[in-house]
């Protein structure tokens, strides 16, 4: 029997959505394109009351067999230190709490490094900011979800790419979510190495939180952390311990929250 090579791509998927801003957030459900030489398959990611990390057969959720050797083939897996996902998962969805990664892995047999991922507008999605890029090189930039709708990828360096969702301060009036008077700024510059400056202004004395995370949820800086009277306020922000990356800085003010993405390059 002639094997031939099969290269194995891992797509990482992190929705963010931390839970003191997406209130009583509908569920969404993308489904995603994956198509590499004429061979196409359909996954779907998203997040749903009542879902867990776990398969979740009454949201639909089902394991799939085993992968088979130069067969094209995408699925979802499990990335956690408890893996509950067995061989994988056509669906895949989430609760809307923390940080949650969802992990695409497909395997390529015949034909050249050509991937394209799609996917379509959904208007449930609206309240999120909806971010696809590759987490090493970034060489595929920032690209804004609802404003594209696929993403060709032939650099055999990319292994991987990251969907971030967050639910960001810029939501129209009208919203739960929407509090005119306070505002967090995108911090400038982006990117940037070493330091950077976080602006915000708050309409009045409240107890302000300014925090950064990394795309596991983790907190690794709290630059804010105490009382604050009204005003416009800023930040500088000194990354020079922190490795190369995409982070998100969140603003707590009151009942107020908002929560941007930065990035470090050395």
């Amino acid at each position: 029997m002639n094997l031939r090579p099969t290269v194995l791509l891992t797509v990482a998927v992190i929705v963010i959505a931390f839970p003191e801003m997406i209130h009583a957030q509908s569920p969404f459900y993308i489904p995603v394109t994956i198509t590499q030489s004429g061979n196409t398959t359909i996954d779907t990611f998203g997040v749903a009351h009542g879902a867990t990390y776990c398969i979740d057969s009454t949201l639909g959720e089902k394991e799939l067999f085993p992968n088979v050797i130069e067969v094209f083939d995408a699925r979802f897996v499990d990335h956690r230190d408890t893996p509950c996902l067995g061989q994988g998962l056509r669906l895949d969805l989430q609760p809307a709490s923390g940080i949650d990664t969802f992990q695409l892995q497909f395997r390529k047999g015949n034909g050249p490094y050509n991937f394209q991922i799609s996917w379509p507008h959904d208007e449930s999605t609206m309240l999120y900011s909806l971010i696809i890029t590759d987490p090493i090189v970034h060489s595929l930039g920032f690209i804004d979800m609802h404003m594209a709708s696929s993403v060709t990828i032939t650099q055999p360096s990319i292994s991987s790419v990251y969907i971030i969702a967050s639910v960001g301060d810029d939501v129209k009036p009208g919203s739960e979510l929407y509090l005119a008077s306070f505002s967090l700024a995108q911090n400038y510059p982006n990117p940037f190495n070493p330091s950077t400056t976080i602006s915000y202004t708050l309409p009045s004395q409240s107890f302000v939180t300014l925090k950064l995370f990394n795309v596991l949820g983790q907190e690794v800086a709290s630059m804010v952390n105490g009382i604050e009277s009204p005003g416009n306020k800023s930040v500088r922000f000194d990354g020079s311990g922190l490795p190369s990356g995409v982070y998100f800085y969140r603003l707590q003010a009151g009942s107020y929250s908002a929560t941007k993405m930065l990035m470090i390059v050395r």
